[in-house]
């Protein structure tokens, strides 16, 4: 059987490793590199030759996504002719390939996200293969999940994965992140429609709206508290993750968590309720209202990552309701924390 002419972008490392692989599948007919090398043609040199794939061989994910952006939008490549050379050899997933957008969709366990930056990819790999949210109460009554940050939707569809979770209610202020979330769990519509809530509006200790700064490319640090934003932009910047030149002001909404919680309560009497908070310094206000309201008694567990405020505020709240909890620190004055009550 003929093999497809392909063209190799990337000439570094990862071809190296893995040029038998790659050549033992595809007619390699012209490498490409950002930089000058020998044995390289341009990318427009190259586009001009008779071909069927471009593959894209390279390691770093933000730089695959850069890629993606020139071949799709500066030379009309169709995503269907654009391989991941991590595909050939990626263990990680059960599949990953680039869709009509030009995000990476990831496959595993019978389901498939898309992510649209190395951001939400990373935030993926997490949920996924890190295992971040892989909870077990250890008995057979049923849970009720509260996703607090659902960005793009991964820990909906990890949370829908678990036999014993009846119902996942997921809340996410930002407008395009909440598309890409419904555009992820729809696709996944085998899960079950109705075990899924969704809702566009973010969560605290109020109800309100607000005016906050929006960067596409941040969607993972987004936060609804000013003050949070501006230590996320720093580290975002700092990480050459974001351009001012993408920022937008946008009007987002809050709900108060204890009305969440009084019908949820109300609409789930005998449910373990399980609380998953990654909402970028909006946990402190949750919590302590929670706490205000005497509203812990029905939660078994919490996920939450904290952010630039320490994790004292959110630790003497926990031990004061009755839990057991595990702190890990991470950088950039952020950390998780998880916590069992029984």
């Amino acid at each position: 059987m003929e093999k497809e002419k392909a063209i190799v972008y990337g000439k570094g490392g990862f071809y190296k490793e893995n040029k038998e692989v790659i050549e033992r599948q595809f007619d390699v007919i012209a490498l490409v590199d950002r930089k000058e090398k020998e044995g390289t043609v341009s990318l427009s040199e190259a586009v001009k030759m008779p071909y069927n794939k471009v593959i894209i061989a390279i390691y770093d994910v933000g730089m695959c996504f850069e890629v993606i952006k020139v071949l799709m939008e500066t030379y009309q490549i169709p995503a269907e002719n654009i391989v991941l050379g991590r595909s050939q050899i990626d263990d990680v997933w059960e599949s990953v390939c680039v869709d009509s957008e030009g995000n990476i969709k990831v496959s595993l366990n019978g389901i498939s996200v898309s992510a649209r930056n190395v951001d939400e990819y990373n935030n993926i790999y997490d949920i996924f293969k890190l295992n971040c949210y892989g909870y077990d109460i250890g008995n057979e009554t049923a849970e009720v999940v509260l996703d607090i940050g659902m960005n793009i939707g991964g820990a909906v569809l990890f949370f829908l994965l678990k036999n014993n979770v009846k119902k996942v209610y997921a809340y996410e202020p930002f407008k395009d992140t909440y598309r890409q979330a419904m555009k992820n769990i729809n696709e996944n519509s085998h899960l079950g429609a109705e075990r899924k809530m969704c809702f566009h509006y973010g969560v605290s200790n109020a109800n309100g709206s607000r005016e906050v700064l929006y960067n596409p490319n941040m969607s993972c640090g987004q936060s609804t508290d000013a003050q949070t934003n501006l230590h996320a932009r720093k580290n975002y910047e700092g990480w050459q993750l974001i351009s001012k030149d993408d920022d937008k002001v946008e009007k987002i909404w809050i709900k108060d968590i204890k009305e969440i919680l009084m019908d949820i309560y109300k609409n789930h009497i005998l449910e373990h309720i399980v609380l998953k908070i990654d909402c970028e310094g909006e946990e402190y206000k949750i919590l302590e209202r929670i706490d205000e309201c005497n509203l812990f008694a029905r939660i078994k567990v919490i996920m939450l990552e904290w952010h630039y405020m320490g994790s004292e505020r959110i630790i003497n709240i926990l031990k004061k309701n009755g839990y057991v909890y595990w702190n890990f620190n991470q950088e950039n004055n952020t950390g998780l924390i998880y916590a069992y009550r029984k």
